[in-house]
């Protein structure tokens, strides 16, 4: 009978063994799933976080475009709620802000928004862990700043004011700006004539490219004669990008407009007899490609900012 009992209490320690051994793997599994579903879930989370920034960042765009163009604050939150849900956001908000990025409550002394969303999914392995829902967030400011430098321009130098939207102003006259000019630009700065001027009116491309600060030579004489005419004639009704200045320097062919910004307008007409000769258009805000500025006369550009 002793012989008989010896077996069975060998076997005791074993299957407590066993039982240990199961606890353990039970336990190494919870860890392994865990660290599975941080690679599985935490990788997906970080794919949507990119999807959130970006819907944040396009819908931050869209949002200052729209209110750079000076559209009513419901189709500025029309602009941003389409970009962002557009781009996967399931929710957005955003504000407004002004030239140093601090909150404002009116789009009318703002200069760009701050846009935020958030994309939620239902886990995959980590709901084993007790997390069954994962929110992703992600902001994007974006602001309109003036057109520090562009191209494509019409050669017509317009001296700075406060101008106004919609307001009708004159672009040149045939009052000098300094003696023996009259507003019209030289791109070069040779000897420009008549038919080159026209030539540069019909072809804003040939102006090339000009910064705040360039200082542009000024054609000599008033030049209204019929190929500026006929050139000006394709532009009537239409937007035109004029530099604007705010100083004079040199006289004759030496007079020098420097550049302050530039404006857009739509050309509505001129009139080139008798004394008070002139070409008139109205003033229109406009956004571009471009290098951004701080002066703001309406010809604006887009850029996030971190």
């Amino acid at each position: 009978t002793e012989d008989e009992a010896m077996p069975v209490r060998m076997r005791r320690p074993w299957r407590a063994e066993e039982g240990q051994s199961l606890v353990i793997i039970a336990l190494a599994m919870v860890t392994l799933l865990g660290m599975l579903a941080l690679i599985v879930d935490g990788g997906y989370a970080y794919a949507l976080h990119r999807r959130a920034q970006n819907a944040a960042d396009l819908a931050a765009l869209a949002g200052a475009r729209a209110l750079a163009m000076g559209l009513s604050e419901a189709e500025i939150e029309q602009e941003i709620t389409y970009y962002a849900e557009a781009n996967g956001a399931d929710s957005v908000a955003f504000s407004y802000v002004d030239d140093n990025g601090v909150q404002v409550s009116s789009p009318s002394s703002a200069r760009g928004v701050r846009v935020s969303t958030q994309i939620a999914f239902e886990t995959f392995l980590a709901r084993v862990v007790g997390l069954s829902q994962i929110s992703v967030a992600a902001a994007g400011e974006a602001r309109f700043f003036g057109v520090a430098g562009t191209d494509n321009l019409l050669p017509i130098a317009v001296y700075e004011d406060d101008f106004q939207f919609g307001v009708t102003y004159d672009l040149w006259d045939s009052n000098p700006e300094a003696p023996g000019a009259f507003g019209w630009l030289d791109w070069n700065g040779g000897s420009l004539g008549t038919m080159e001027l026209a030539n540069n009116i019909a072809n804003p491309s040939n102006s090339g490219y000009w910064e705040v600060g360039d200082l542009v030579p000024a054609k000599t004489g008033i030049a209204v004669g019929a190929p500026v005419r006929n050139a000006l004639n394709q532009w009537i009704g239409e937007e035109v990008t004029v530099v604007i200045y705010d100083q004079v320097t040199g006289q004759g062919a030496n007079t020098r407009f420097r550049i302050s910004g530039f404006g857009k307008f739509v050309l509505e007409g001129y009139i080139f007899r008798g004394a008070n000769k002139r070409i008139w258009g109205y003033f229109v805000t406009r956004v571009t490609r471009g290098v951004p500025g701080e002066d703001d006369f309406g010809l604006r550009v887009i850029q996030l900012v971190d």
